[in-house]
């Protein structure tokens, strides 16, 4: 299983919706479907208050999830109503995970992780020391959207595991 958990800097989920709706979609979608084995925790820190607020969304059991903006909007605002919670879970704090944690990094050269292809892997972007990383994935560019740089991570894990060359 491989799990995203991507922190973005707000204390209100309506403040969000179209960035958690691009993340989502960057993590879950494939060319004509959805990464069965994949979820991704959005997870809310606010700044002021030292609290965190996430939304887990499951993507073997997502549905309705499409690549334009609009539409996954619409189902992110759902997902944090409760609608659709046999996809989703809320909660607050930060999330319990487990497995091979890797950080994305930005600047210099692509620096890919060493990993185990068959055990759980759980990447996770924009952190500020909230998790113990035993791996880096560093990507070139140093200033990317979040929604693309879940979309590298995703390329370049799919190479690593199925033996492709990087690039």
């Amino acid at each position: 299983m491989r799990v995203h958990v991507v922190f973005l800097d707000s204390c209100r989920w309506d403040e969000v919706y179209s960035k958690a709706a691009g993340i989502a979609a960057s993590a879950l979608l494939l060319s004509r479907s959805i990464r069965r084995d994949t979820g991704v925790y959005i997870v809310l820190r606010c700044v002021s208050t030292g609290s965190y607020r996430w939304l887990y969304i499951n993507g073997g059991r997502i549905r309705n999830l499409r690549p334009d903006e609009e539409s996954s909007t619409g189902l992110i605002k759902a997902l944090v109503w409760g609608r659709g919670a046999e996809a989703a879970r809320i909660g607050m704090g930060l999330p319990e995970i487990s497995g091979l944690i890797i950080e994305v990094a930005s600047g210099g050269r692509l620096q890919a992780p060493s990993i185990v292809c068959n055990s759980d892997i759980v990447v996770i972007y924009n952190h500020r020391g909230e998790y113990m990383v035993r791996e880096t994935l560093l990507l070139p560019r140093p200033r990317r959207l979040l929604e693309h740089q879940v979309a590298i991570a995703n390329i370049i894990l799919d190479r690593l595991c199925s033996g492709r060359r990087l690039f």
